[in-house]
């Protein structure tokens, strides 16, 4: 007995190619079931505002994340794409915005947001007790040779402070309310594209 396979034809279920052109609307994208965030905080104020980037946009809510509205950019470039939110804890109306064009501060809602520096973050947090110094995560091939940035003196001027990091994105920082001298960083190690995406670092 001679056996014959049959050819069975595989049906192509190979998706298209992503389009360079958008989809979504940022409206849109902020309404579906899944939104991307690229960082989120929330305010003390009661009730609480919360504050998202999402779509290189800043949006905030009045209603715990049930609703949200375009935050207002007045000062900031029209081009510029928003990459991280970081609040002052004691003084909940100072704010900062990290974009592309640059680190901007704003002194009360309402009011424009000033250009604080042209560092450009991937990740930001303000102490905790002392406002005047804020952390940052920062492209190692800036003029500042650090991935992790300090500055005292509320984003005016900045320094290194990441001795023992390896080089890559700072995604996340977080500084330890019990005790503001540890801080928590997250990296993503540069040229890694293999798990584990990140580390987390304490100091």
């Amino acid at each position: 007995v001679i056996a014959t396979a049959t050819a069975t034809r595989v049906p192509n279920t190979a998706t298209a190619a992503p389009s360079s052109t958008p989809t979504l609307t940022v409206q849109e994208a902020l309404e579906s079931s899944l939104p991307y965030l690229y960082c989120m905080v929330v305010t003390p104020d009661d009730p609480p505002i919360y504050l998202a980037v999402a779509a290189n946009r800043l949006f905030s809510s009045t209603d715990r994340g049930k609703t949200w509205a375009p935050e207002p950019l007045a000062g900031v470039p029209e081009a510029a794409r928003v990459t991280v939110v970081a609040i002052d804890y004691r003084h909940p109306d100072t704010m900062y915005l990290g974009t592309d064009k640059g680190l901007y501060r704003r002194e009360g809602a309402g009011n424009p947001w000033q250009l604080a520096h042209t560092l450009v973050v991937s990740a930001l947090a303000v102490d905790l007790q002392n406002s005047d110094v804020l952390y940052a995560g920062t492209g190692w091939g800036t003029e500042l040779g650090a991935v992790l940035v300090k500055s005292e003196d509320r984003g005016r001027t900045w320094g290194g402070a990441d001795y023992g990091l390896q080089r890559g994105q700072v995604t996340t920082i977080l500084i330890d309310p019990n005790n503001t001298n540890i801080l928590w960083a997250h990296v993503r190690p540069a040229y890694n594209r293999s798990w584990p995406w990140g580390q987390i670092y304490r100091g």
